[in-house]
């Protein structure tokens, strides 16, 4: 899988109120003057123009973001509060792990928030992989769930993983290679997802993190000290 250069987009400017206490200061917009064909064309006769949004927990006032794991031994012990997210098949060799991340409230009239009426053009999900393993797959949640989240919420009965079909869907939208790992963040392309959840709002359950493997991996939560290591979801968009 390729890497997604998150640097290559065009960064919004726009922020919450209050400025971000630490720091992620984007830059105006690209604009064009080409509307939308089709019926999106007939919404509204201004221009349109292509705009970027980053979500960042507790950057630039953002803080809609959940992330956490779910832990077959630990079944009623949740670790939203953990600086990282772990997702292996034998964790310790006698136990499943499988991470949980979601970003809420990024739809909306707001000026951090994307259109109702907008077109999503692309959407990518940062993490930082700092200890690596097999290969991990992010697949739509298909399930409400909040940092409280155990292992006992998941599948048909208790000593059950989260299902296929029930908890997540079956297809993976993109996986981090097995054995990778590296100092800056890595891309995962969800646009597909982005689109889905603009058209329906209130299925916005995130994603499950799926191991592939018995060889954990491990990459940093919301809760990380350093914000430039936390996860980052960068979406852009056409919009009025």
């Amino acid at each position: 899988m390729r890497r997604i250069s998150i640097a290559a987009l065009v960064l919004s400017a726009c922020s919450f109120p209050g400025a971000a206490p630490e720091g992620e200061q984007g830059t105006d917009a690209a604009a064009t003057d080409a509307a939308p064909s089709g019926d999106a064309a007939d919404l509204i006769d201004a221009p349109w123009s292509v705009q970027t949004l980053s979500f960042r927990h507790n950057v630039n006032g953002y803080v809609g973001s959940i992330d956490t794991h779910i832990n077959e031994l630990a079944r009623d012990q949740p670790h939203g509060a953990e600086t990282n997210v772990i997702s292996d098949l034998s964790y310790q060799d006698s136990e499943e792990q499988w991470g949980l991340i979601a970003f809420h409230q990024i739809f909306g009239p707001g000026p951090m928030q994307i259109p109702e009426n907008a077109i999503i053009r692309l959407a990518t999900l940062e993490i930082l992989v700092y200890d690596e393993g097999q290969e991990l797959g992010f697949h739509r949640a298909l399930r409400t769930w909040n940092e409280d989240a155990v292992w006992n919420e998941f599948g048909q009965q208790e000593t059950d993983a989260p299902e296929s079909g029930v908890d997540y869907l079956a297809d993976a939208t993109d996986s981090v290679p097995q054995d990778f790992v590296d100092s800056s963040p890595f891309g995962l392309l969800v646009t597909a997802d982005l689109t889905a959840w603009l058209a329906e709002p209130g299925t916005n359950f995130g994603w499950v993190v799926r191991p592939n493997g018995g060889n954990s991996v491990q990459f940093y939560s919301r809760e990380h000290d350093r914000a430039a290591e936390r996860p980052r979801l960068t979406v852009e968009f056409e919009a009025p």
